[in-house]
């Protein structure tokens, strides 16, 4: 009988493209609006707390409507057949290819973080810096660690108007939970809970996304119940959020937990890796390593940053939990690396 079988999810359909962009500027352009000019020790005198709650309330009404269509009933009735046949035929493994991310991934909550930091010095440089780009006439340094802000680095940088209203608004949309992506899975809520149905009663399910510019471990649940993990895969080479100005100012660990503490059902949060996950499949495990590739010079060299297992046929709940990374393998020539790829073992997979 085969092992694994994997069903590719496509992208949008029956949506009108310009739609989410225009949903998630008003909500970035209202929340904006609202504290951009405010400190954040003002924000309860001048009452903006209902004003937040309304445009949260809103986005999340929008993102939730039913006629908004993901994949569409063509695509989501095939889904459902070829998972129902993959059971049927007795394969171990249904395993989905997604081109957007499908969990929840709500902005960084930065309040929970620095309330969460239990080491004191460590919660007083992350105070600073939250300190620092919130407020005017004051300095930052640059902790991106992007290849274009090198020259940057250890030199204290201006928090300028532009950069201090959207590191305003960016602490609002974690503090107050406002999603601003629509058009990932988080923007189609209702047809993420159809494909979580047409799905729910594989054998075991993992789900691979990408298109978000970081690495992220979390399960995906449906009434409370873990349907399956998914992964996303970081970008090779392309900047993620630590290019958005707020973020600059920010320390990276700093930054992965309060992205941790947005997100429940996020295990593992990671803004800064670039690379790509390498995939071990046998019939009662799934091994998944997280490989950070060095691109700052044309010395390229890999480290595995984190590694995850998630066994088959687990009792309820279902777990997924952090593993041991590996040896990494010598590298191969593309052709007997692909040859490598579709046979059985450890596979280097770019999702």
């Amino acid at each position: 009988m085969p092992s694994f079988r994997i069903l590719p999810c496509q992208g949008r359909t029956e949506q009108d493209e310009g739609e989410e962009d225009s949903a998630a500027n008003t909500a970035f352009s209202a929340t904006l609006g609202v504290v951009g000019g405010l400190a954040p020790e003002e924000w309860v005198a001048n009452n903006v707390s209902a004003q937040l709650e309304e445009i949260r309330d809103g986005a999340n009404e929008f993102r939730s409507r039913d006629s908004k269509k993901m994949l569409g009933d063509e695509q989501l009735s095939w889904v459902q057949r070829e998972t129902q046949d993959s059971v049927d035929s007795g394969t171990k493994w249904q395993l989905y290819g997604s081109p957007s991310v499908m969990q929840d991934l709500l902005l960084a909550n930065f309040d929970a973080a620095v309330e969460q930091q239990t080491d004191r010095e460590t919660k007083a440089v992350w105070e600073e810096s939250l300190f620092n780009i919130t407020h005017p006439n004051t300095t930052f340094f640059d902790m991106s660690g992007l290849v274009h802000t090198k020259s940057f680095e250890g030199q204290p940088l201006p928090v300028d108007p532009g950069m201090l209203a959207q590191s305003r608004a960016a602490l609002a949309f974690g503090r107050y939970g406002i999603t601003i992506d629509y058009d990932s899975w988080q923007g189609y809520a209702a047809d993420r809970e159809r494909f979580l149905c047409a799905v729910e009663n594989a054998t075991n399910v993992v789900v691979y996304s990408g298109d978000y510019h970081s690495s992220f471990a979390g399960l995906l649940k449906k009434d409370g119940k873990t349907v399956g993990p998914e992964f996303v895969t970081t970008s090779v080479t392309t900047a993620g959020w630590p290019d958005f100005d707020p973020f600059r100012g920010i320390p990276p660990q700093m930054l992965n937990a309060a992205w941790n503490a947005s997100n429940e059902d996020v295990l593992y949060a990671n803004l800064y890796t670039h690379g790509f996950n390498l995939v071990t499949l046998t019939p009662g495990n799934q091994h998944l390593e997280i490989l950070d590739v060095n691109i700052d010079h044309t010395g390229y060299t890999s480290a595995c940053v984190a590694a995850f297992d998630y066994a088959a046929d687990s009792e309820t709940p279902r777990e997924l939990v952090f593993g041991d990374c590996e040896p990494i393998p010598e590298a191969t020539p593309y052709s007997e690396a692909w040859e490598t790829s579709l046979g059985v073992g450890r596979s280097v997979s770019l999702f």
